[in-house]
Formats: structure tokens, sequence, C-alpha cells
């Protein structure tokens, strides 16, 4: 039999500890477990009782009155201590004493509820969901993850898909998602493919028509790239977008051992390429702003995301703006610098996160940035490990390979091209706190960098014995590098003068002569 949520609420008849669920003919009670679309439903009908532009964080508040908060091991405090998160993240059955309680204040004290410094969420929804090929990091199939020519191949069939992506994107009418999904779409899926030499038409990033680009990639570093993409029609002043990419880890990649040395500098993933090679980084988003164009976009994935970061905290005069798509956050001297930042050049930087990502939750010891969080609604819980598990070793072993597994397609989808997710926004008080609870985390992966020297011998010798494809792009890359150091050391030789600076000279050019050799 189905009802309406206030035919529930004024049934006595009614068995007080039955579940409610949710069908298109109405909601109906049950005694199984749930969907999280039933929660989803009840609080939107209780935003249309509690009136004020911030409904949501009203009802969340009543939410937490009758449900309360509690600690539990595989959610972060965010979710956990919020009653409806907690609830929507575990798929928790909702019942109907529970729901009397949470409609009768709805009803009762809507009006007189203040909200606490919590942020607004809404329901996202994306009715052709089954249309998009949501392309993804990963090589698809197992012949392209092994053998580079067949990845290749792959490449092309992607590229199609991620144009027919955009393409529908283009005929979206709400801006801010618009935005938001053409750079994910790229950051997820395109950064990753051979994306050099080709033009993509991209929805327009400042409200006007649909813009071609062109798109350039630059070998920054071992195994780190970046994508210059500079639009063909220059008349409509869309801004230039600068797009880093984020770790390979199948042997069919060019650098995957390069791309994995570069998460496991101590100060976190992305720092060492961006100390070593900001030189390039200038130049090349100095080119994206020539002759009156904007101030280009910073955007990256993953690792990507790391490196989008540093740009942001140490080169935010060259850039409008900066997004991180699950980007391991920053430690503690990105975090010091970052706050040092004026409020304007804080509001820069946009990060985008999974419930159950990987590198976001356990990489890295500092939140930083505007962060959006997104629930989906089809999830696979974590499972947290415990102390007592690592003695036993197996029960570890289990947990830590299902959550890697559940992890990956956590950490590559765009959940906004799933029919239905969550948006959440942290509040400065929930980011302050989850940066207090981080560093006391068990099973947060601080122990990654101990794997540096380990993975350098490993990629020094894999290239002794194999031959490395990009080794002369690589090498031009360090010229370029040098010259650029060059060129700043002559600029600063005619102002003040100096031997220090000559010896220096001097050193570029030994260092020059030998890359040269090598080539």
């Amino acid at each position: 039999m189905n009802y309406t949520l206030p035919q529930i609420f004024e049934d006595p008849t009614l068995d007080p500890w039955l579940y409610l669920e949710w069908s298109e003919a109405g909601y109906y009670l049950t005694k199984q477990k749930t969907s999280r679309r039933v929660l989803a439903e009840i609080f939107q009908e209780c935003m249309t009782i509690v009136s004020p532009p911030d409904a949501s964080s009203l009802v969340r508040q009543i939410w937490n009155e009758v449900i309360g908060a509690k600690k539990i091991w595989d959610l972060p405090s965010i979710c956990s201590e919020d009653g409806f998160l907690r609830m929507y993240a575990d798929a928790l059955p909702l019942s109907v004493t529970h729901f009397r309680h949470i409609w009768k204040k709805a009803h009762e004290k809507g009006e007189k509820l203040k909200t606490q410094g919590m942020l607004p969420i809404h329901f996202g929804e994306t009715p052709d969901w089954a249309e998009y090929h949501n392309v993804k990091a990963t090589p698809p199939g197992l012949l392209p993850k092994f053998f580079s020519y067949f990845r290749l191949k792959k490449d092309h069939e992607l590229l199609e898909k991620i144009r027919c992506d955009l393409a529908r994107v283009i005929k979206m009418s709400d801006f801010d998602k618009r935005k938001f999904l053409t750079l994910a779409i790229l950051c997820h899926g395109a950064s990753y493919r051979e994306l050099d030499g080709e033009v993509l038409l991209l929805p327009s990033l400042t409200n006007e028509k649909p813009t071609p680009y062109a798109f350039r990639h630059h070998l920054i570093w071992e195994g780190v790239k970046t994508i210059s993409a500079t639009p063909l029609e220059r008349e409509h002043t869309e801004p230039g977008l600068y797009l880093c990419q984020g770790t390979e880890i199948w042997p069919s990649q060019p650098s995957t051992l390069g791309s994995i040395y570069a998460n496991l500098s101590k100060e976190g993933p992305g720092t060492e390429p961006y100390a070593r090679c900001w030189r390039q980084i200038h130049s090349h988003l100095r080119a994206l702003s020539r002759e009156g164009a904007p101030l280009p976009i910073v955007a990256g994935h993953s690792l990507g995301g790391s490196l989008a970061t540093q740009i942001l905290l140490y080169s935010h005069p060259m850039i409008s703006e900066a997004f991180a798509f699950n980007p391991p956050v920053v430690e503690d001297r990105g975090y010091q610098i970052y706050h040092r930042l004026s409020l304007e050049t804080q509001e820069k930087l946009h990060v985008f996160a999974n419930l159950d990502d990987l590198p976001f939750w356990r990489i890295g010891s500092k939140v930083i940035g505007k962060v959006i969080l997104f629930l989906p609604e089809e999830r696979k819980p974590y499972r947290p490990i415990r102390k007592f598990e690592l003695l036993l070793f197996f029960p570890a072993l289990f947990k830590l390979y299902f959550n890697v597994v559940n992890a990956l397609p956590s950490h590559q989808n765009i959940f906004p091209l799933y029919q239905r997710y969550l948006v959440v926004p942290l509040s400065q008080a929930e980011i302050d706190k989850e940066n207090e609870e981080r560093v006391e985390r068990f099973d947060r992966l601080f122990f990654i960098p101990k794997f540096r020297k380990l993975t350098h011998f490993l990629m020094i010798f894999c290239r002794k014995c194999f031959r490395w494809k990009q080794k002369e792009e690589f090498l031009r890359s360090q010229i370029e590098l040098i010259e650029l150091h060059e060129q700043d050391l002559k600029d600063t030789l005619e102002l003040e003068g100096g031997e220090e600076i000559q010896r220096e000279l001097e050193e570029l050019k030994r260092q020059k002569e030998e890359l040269l050799r090598r080539l």
C-alpha cells in the first residue's frame, strides 16, 4: 500500500518500527533494507516545509537533533557526525518513528531554527546520464593496459567518446555545471590521452558560444605532463586552459615509473615537479595569456590536481582559477602558504572530491580550498583497517584489497555524470575539523615518501634495461628549462652583476652541453 508523507505521519495504526521506502507511485513501508532515494525524497519534502533560502541547512540540523551524531570508522567525521549525511552515505533505513519526529520538528521549529554554520546541500540529477561515456584515466581492456600500440589505437576511440560527451555538455543551460563538467571531462579522461595536435570543440567557459581549442602537450618532468589548450577564436575572449595530467600506472603508458615517482615527495605529490620546473610552467602560462587574452584556468585530476594546487599557491598572479579533482591534499608547508594568501586568492582554488576517493582522504595532512564533496546514490562501503588486524595480517590484506578495488571507480568517475548524486559544500569549520583528525587517523598513508629511493632506483634500472620512448623529449625539456634559467640569470646579471651569478651561468652551460651530448 502506498502513502503520502502526511498520511504516514498522521496514521496511528502504522507499525512505528517499519522502514520507509519510495517508489514512483509513492511511499510504502517495509522491513527490508531501503535505498538512498527515499532519504533524498523525504529530505527534499522537508525542505518545502522549511521555507527560507537556507532550508537544506535547517533540515540538516533537524535531522541531527533526531538522529544524532555518531563516530564511526568507515566515514570521515564530516559525514559520520551529520545525521543525514551518515544515513545517506551508509544507506541506513529510516523508521516511521524517526520520520515522525523529523516531520514534526520541521513544522514546529522550522521558522525558529537558525543555521549553525552548515552550508546548504543539494541533490543533483542528470536526466541523460546513460548517454555519457564518462571516459576514465585507465586504458580500457587488457591489451591497452600493457601494450602501447593497442593503447594508442584505443585512444582514438576514446577521444571520439570525449567529443560526444563535450557535445552533450554544450547543450546544458546551467553555466556552473557546464563549466565544471567541461573541466572534469578534460582532466579525468582527455588529459590521459595523446592530445598533442588535437582540436576539440569545448563549451564556453565565459557564457558565450562554443569555441574550438588546440591542444599541445609538454613533458615538464619525468612522468609529469601538462597540456596547453589555446582557443582558436580569440575574439570570443575565452580563457586558455592549462591541464595537468595525473598519475600513469599501467605499463603501456610512456612514463609510469616517473609518474609514480612524482607522488613521493616529502612535501606531498606534485611539489617536486613544480619546484624544479616552475620556469617552464610560467612560460606556458604566459603564452596562454598573450595578446590581451584573459588569464588561463589551471585544472588537473589526481596528481594533476596536486600540481594545479601548487601553481595556485606559488603562481596565482598568472592564473584566474585552479580546479583540482580528487587530489591528494597538501602537507603543512602548503597549508601555511595557502593561509598567507589573500582571501581573494584563496577563493581561486576549487577542490572536488568523491566520498570514497583514496588519495583525497588518505594522502596528505591538510585540506585547503573551496571543497565540494560528492556522494553517489550507489556506493560500496569503505572497510577501515584496525591495528589489531595488522597482527593477523590476512584480515588487513583482505580489507586493503577491497578498499583499493572499490576506490578506483570513485577516484576516476565523474559523479555528476551519474543519474543522481548529492553535493555537499564543506564549511571552513568542517575543513578545520577534518584537518585536526586527519593526522591522527591510523590508515592515513603517511609512509608513501619512504618508497621514494626505491622507486628512483627501479626507474633508473628499468630505463637502462628497456628503451624509454620519451627520453629525447625529456632531454629537450631539460635543455629548455636550463635556457630559461640562463635567461633569468642574465637579466639579473645586467641589473646587479656578480661573480656568483657568473659561476652559476657557467655551471648551467656545462649541464646543457652534457644534455646535448646525451641527445
